[in-house]
Formats: C-alpha cells, sequence, structure tokens
C-alpha cells in the first residue's frame, strides 16, 4: 500500500476495521494513519470479511446479529456501494480481477461479478494448472513418503541387526574373562600339579604329550 500524503513510496499496512470499537477506515484511509492510504485487492478483500464478521457480532449501530450466509449478504450491500465508488479510470474490478485471492474470495462470497471475462478466462485456467500441479505434488509426496517408510523400516531393522551384534558383544564380554579364566586354572592346576608336587618341575602340555621343564 502507499502513503500518497508522503508521496515517498514508503508501504504501510492500514488498519481497516477496529475489533474493540467496530470502527471501521474509509476506504484508502487507515484507522492508525494519518492522510490517504491506497487500499490494494487484498486490503478489499479484509475490507469484506471484517464487515462479515461486524454483521455476525452484531458490532453496528442495530446491534443485530445475523448467522453467516445473511451477514455475508448484508457485508455485499456495504461493500458493493464502497468498491463501486471507489472504481478510478483504472477499475478495480480490471485490477484485481487478476489477482487469484481477491477474485477466488469474490467468487465465494457471490461477488463474481466484481471479476471481468478476461480475469475469469485467466483465473480459470490458473485453477486448472494449479489443480494439476496440486495433485502431482500429492502423487510426488505419497511416492516419498513410501519410500521414507521403506528407509525407516531398512532402519529399523539395521538397528535390530546391530542390536544383535551389541548383545553378542555384550556376551562376549562375559565369555572372554571365563575363558581366559579357565586358562589360568588349567595353567595353575598344572604348575601346582608338576611343579610344586614333582620337583618343583614345570609340565607343560604339548600335543606329543607333557614335557618337564
Amino acid at each position: 500500500m502507499i502513503l500518497e500524503l508522503q508521496g515517498l513510496g514508503d508501504k504501510i499496512i492500514p488498519k481497516i476495521y477496529d475489533q474493540k470499537t467496530g470502527k471501521f477506515a474509509d476506504p484508502n484511509t487507515s484507522l492508525a494513519h494519518k492522510g490517504k492510504v491506497k487500499w490494494d485487492c487484498n486490503d478489499w478483500v479484509k475490507f469484506h470479511q471484517s464487515l462479515v464478521e461486524a454483521f455476525e457480532k452484531g458490532t453496528f449501530a442495530s446491534k443485530i446479529k445475523y448467522k453467516k450466509p445473511e451477514a455475508i449478504k448484508q457485508a455485499n450491500k456495504v461493500f458493493s456501494e464502497h468498491f463501486n465508488k471507489h472504481n478510478g479510470w483504472l477499475s478495480l474490478e480490471e485490477r484485481c480481477g487478476y489477482s487469484y485471492q481477491f477474485s477466488t474470495y469474490m467468487d465465494s462470497v457471490g461477488l463474481s461479478h466484481f471479476i471481468t471475462l478476461p480475469a475469469k478466462a485467466v483465473n480459470a485456467t490458473r485453477r486448472t494448472v494449479m489443480k494439476v500441479i496440486d495433485s502431482g505434488e500429492k502423487i510426488s509426496a505419497k511416492t516419498a513418503d513410501t519410500l521414507v517408510n521403506t528407509v525407516d523400516n531398512t532402519g529399523k531393522a539395521i538397528v535390530n541387526v546391530s542390536e544383535g551384534v551389541s548383545n553378542i558383544s555384550n556376551v562376549g564380554k562375559y565369555l572372554v574373562p571365563v575363558a581366559i579364566g579357565g586358562v589360568v586354572l588349567f595353567v595353575g592346576a598344572y604348575v601346582y600339579k608338576n611343579y610344586i608336587k614333582q620337583d618343583k618341575q614345570f609340565a607343560v602340555p604339548t600335543p606329543g604329550g607333557i614335557v618337564k621343564v
């Protein structure tokens, strides 16, 4: 949005509606700024949305609270009056009609007559393309999700194998000392039997038999 009063090209966001006070800014103005503030197409969408909210909550002088469908109808009347009033030589219909957000919203609230025929044709093509892209993204996402699940499952299997190896390693921690202890006892028995009890000589077991040293 352009702060036209300053003419410096500073972009500001106009405050269109105050929920606490229920006050609205006039089109191309802001409750939070002085001077004229040009609204863009999205600001007009916000203006209509705020009108619907106000009619639903009954914040206008009548204090009447409308159901959503009726609130939209009431908002359409107010919106149309202001929107038509601010159409210049380069009409808002022509400028905003090509805005995807603006045209989609206007269609949803029954104000599609503010969209010119050329803009409708462009937006129809755009919607078709976006649907095709969206379908492609969903297929890609599904394929990617399948691949991720496969990787996850494989990863889990690998973890299980690793845990198995780890378990074997843990068992090995106990087996090695036991094996070493057995060898020590075996050698100790021979030392005691053959060295201490038999002339203090070592009896070393070999493939050919026991040799005393």
